[in-house]
């Protein structure tokens, strides 16, 4: 018996001039995404004080997936549609191109200097715009659009159109893992028990048993503004017509060396807590 074809890829419509559809819309996309790459099995919890009052809270992890394992999106807006490409078990963008048979990819393929200006930009869950961020006044259907566009030879004017994605989508997902999770705690004075850090301890060195140090790390080290140091900076866009590739040797060295920081800062803050 021939195998099945795989299911097509989830489809998000951002057509129309409808502001509240487009939001109903994309809040789909997130909670979709999130839960397709979250295991109810796999938490982490933890008890904190708010208002005087002791409470319970819950952090999903990603699961636990092979690095070679990759998920696709399509993304519409009136007459153009993209089909976007993440990478699983860490959720970075690995590339894009226009949903058509034969279509180019445009993949990352190496690791460049940050996107400029990426130190002004903090997620704060607002669909509508990014704001007065240096990345300009672009907005998530004109993103679709130019990067349903998009040419080998003229990749230049992409760049912001490609920043709204990463910041839109992949990072958007990402800031509900457990390591967003657990920044956010610190920007905002939640405070974590040392329970809970070695627990995360002992996730951590069975990802690294495992090959999976990237969990959904940010890399920003003084704990401000997690996206900061997250965007992949559009790392060198290429073309061509075959599957975008996983993120590079130097980039996953770079990647744990990081993380092994920033598990030592967190540490470090739950022990003087103690």
């Amino acid at each position: 018996m021939a195998d099945a074809d795989p299911p097509p890829p989830p489809r998000y419509d951002f057509s129309g001039s409808c502001k509240r559809e487009h939001r109903r819309c994309y809040n789909l996309l997130i909670r979709d995404t999130r839960e397709r790459l979250t295991a109810p099995e796999r938490v982490l919890s933890y008890t904190y004080t708010e208002h005087g009052k002791e409470a319970t809270r819950t952090i999903a992890v990603l699961p636990g997936v092979a690095p070679t394992v990759t998920y696709d999106t399509a993304l519409a807006s009136d007459g153009t549609e993209i089909l976007v490409r993440c990478q699983a078990f860490s959720n970075y963008l690995l590339g894009f191109r226009r949903n058509t048979e034969g279509a180019r990819w445009f993949y990352f393929t190496e690791f460049a200097e940050h996107f400029p200006g990426g130190q002004d930009l903090g997620y704060e869950g607002n669909y509508d715009t990014l704001g007065a961020s240096s990345l300009g006044p672009f907005e998530w259907k004109e993103a679709i659009t130019a990067l349903g566009a998009a040419q080998a030879e003229n990749r230049n004017p992409l760049r912001p159109h490609l920043g709204v994605l990463i910041y839109m989508y992949p990072e958007a997902v990402r800031s509900e893992t457990v390591f967003g999770k657990m920044q956010y705690a610190m920007i905002f004075g939640v405070r974590l028990s040392s329970d809970l850090v070695r627990d995360i301890l002992s996730h951590v060195r069975q990802w690294n048993q495992r090959g999976k140090h990237l969990q959904a790390l940010y890399r920003n080290g003084n704990y401000q503004l997690p996206l900061a140091q997250t965007l992949f900076a559009l790392l060198g866009l290429s073309g061509d017509n075959d599957s975008p590739p996983l993120p590079d040797a130097d980039l996953q060295k770079q990647s744990k060396r990081m993380f092994i920081k920033d598990m030592a800062m967190m540490k470090m803050a739950a022990d003087a807590d103690r």
